[in-house]
């Protein structure tokens, strides 16, 4: 993995615990012990006593064309309660913004239909850039 994609994963998760933090959800950290097969980072809302589990899908590009999704990452979208998909989109390193698009279960199906090994899944322009939020870290 370059230097760049590391940085913009990293930014990238910076900006999805901004944005569960602004929901009104508590980031969890992995203790160095855990392991966590098909999700990046985990909250949890008090309010309604629910976690959730978040693969996220980074790119400085402003909009998704391909993504890959393994086997394990799309069973846990069907199967898991509380599992999510962030795209974060126009990530931009320097001033820690981006936009997110969530994908649950539901609306994940609603584009896409199967569940097949190590699929390389290809979105429309446009897929879910009418609920893209535009998120700033700080």
């Amino acid at each position: 993995m370059s230097r760049d994609n590391i940085i913009t994963e990293q930014v990238g998760k910076e900006i999805a615990i901004a944005f569960e933090k602004a929901q009104g959800r508590e980031y969890i950290p992995f203790a160095p012990y855990e392991q966590h097969f098909g999700y990046d980072l985990r909250s949890f809302h008090s309010e309604s006593n629910t976690y959730r589990y978040i693969e996220l899908k980074t790119s400085r590009k402003a909009h998704m064309i391909n993504r890959w999704l393994e086997e394990h990452e799309q069973k846990c979208l069907q199967t898991v309660p509380g599992y999510y998909i962030y795209y974060i989109l126009n990530i931009d390193v320097e001033a820690k913004t981006g936009k997110i698009i969530e994908f649950d279960a539901t609306e994940w199906q609603k584009h896409f239909k199967k569940v097949e090994k190590k699929y390389w899944y290809t979105f429309p322009k446009k897929t879910g850039l009418d609920r893209a939020i535009e998120v700033s870290v700080g």
